[in-house]
Order: C-alpha cells, then sequence, then structure tokens
C-alpha cells in the first residue's frame, strides 16, 4: 500500500503512542482457506530492556483464535485519525 511522505510515521515513540490511543486493529490473517479479518484490541506492552509486544484476548473457540495459530502470514492495521487540512478564509 503507497503512503504519502506526508502522512507517513517512522518514530517509534510516536507509533506505541497512537498504538496505546487507539488500540483496535484489524488482523489479517492467510490460511490455506484465503484471507480472513478480524477486529481486536491490542496492548502494547514494553519493559524495560526487554521485548516489545502486542498482546490481545479473543476466545479460544472462535475460528478467529484457532485460524491465528495456523497462519501462514498475519498483518495488523491500527486506525489512527488522519490529519485535515483547512485553507484558510474558507
Amino acid at each position: 500500500m503507497h503512503s504519502q511522505p506526508l502522512f507517513q510515521l517512522e518514530d517509534p515513540h510516536a507509533i506505541h503512542h497512537l498504538m496505546r490511543a487507539y488500540p483496535l486493529a484489524t488482523v489479517v490473517v492467510v490460511t490455506r482457506q484465503g484471507l480472513e479479518a478480524n477486529l481486536l484490541p491490542l496492548e502494547l506492552c514494553t519493559e524495560e530492556g526487554g521485548p516489545t509486544r502486542l498482546r490481545g484476548h479473543a476466545a479460544r473457540g472462535t475460528r478467529c483464535c484457532s485460524r491465528a495459530w495456523t497462519a501462514l502470514r498475519c498483518w495488523l492495521f491500527f486506525r489512527f485519525p488522519t490529519p485535515t487540512f483547512h485553507r484558510a478564509g474558507m
């Protein structure tokens, strides 16, 4: 997906701040049956000197949980507010 340079965010601290402020992620997994997308609230966990982790919860019996373990690939999309621009005098 193309991202305009004006909207690219590369500072890890700023990214972590947004992930904490807007924790609802779209989790997209690729399985042998195809693509599947689910909404899942995720908690960003950082430990001093340790790894950065995302923690979430899905009920064990749901398809979301069972397919995630056998996924060939997984992507997480966090939805942040986009900046708006207003022209002066309008």
